[in-house]
């Protein structure tokens, strides 16, 4: 599995190379959906993080207080860490294999085009982990409002038997 930040920051890249812009909102819900249909290709989470129910759908919040200086804007920057060694922030880095990269590359293909409008719309329609999960507070406490890693797997992959990727 993965930080979220380093799949934000091959998605960007990606997008780079195809002239395809990406806004802070359209690459929260590229790297979801990047996370859920690993289920259904590979059988395993894409992620280490957490998920959370947000009002414009599933939000990582690492990838939030990374990107949210970008607003509706076109992101032109990179998530950063900060490098003991050089005593400053440095890009987060990647090394997907193969598999990983071809995945990322396909969901970008498919979803990227999609406006940002359409992508929150996308998940918030019935029945979804955000819906559901959004759905479940109404009845009972969630604090940090976390989508339930069971719920993101049922959806997009029904009958995945989780494995090591």
């Amino acid at each position: 599995m993965y930080d979220a930040r380093q799949v934000a920051n091959c998605l960007l890249d990606l997008g780079d190379a195809q002239r395809l812009p990406i806004t802070h909102l359209a690459l929260q819900k590229l790297v979801y959906f990047s996370h859920g249909l690993s289920y259904a290709r590979f059988g395993a989470p894409l992620l280490l993080n957490k998920i959370e129910a947000w009002r414009c759908g599933p939000v990582i919040r690492e990838l939030y207080f990374s990107f949210n200086q970008f607003a509706d804007r076109p992101i032109g920057g990179r998530a950063e860490v900060m490098s003991v060694a050089a005593k400053r922030l440095v890009p987060v880095d990647y090394d997907f294999p193969q598999q990983i990269l071809e995945h990322l590359t396909e969901v970008l293909r498919v979803y990227g085009p999609i406006s940002p409008g359409r992508l929150v719309a996308m998940t918030h329609e019935q029945g979804t982990p955000w819906e559901q999960t959004i759905s479940r507070a109404e009845k009972r406490a969630n604090v940090g409002m976390h989508i339930d890693e069971a719920l993101i797997r049922e959806f997009f992959a029904p009958a995945a038997v989780e494995v090591r990727i």
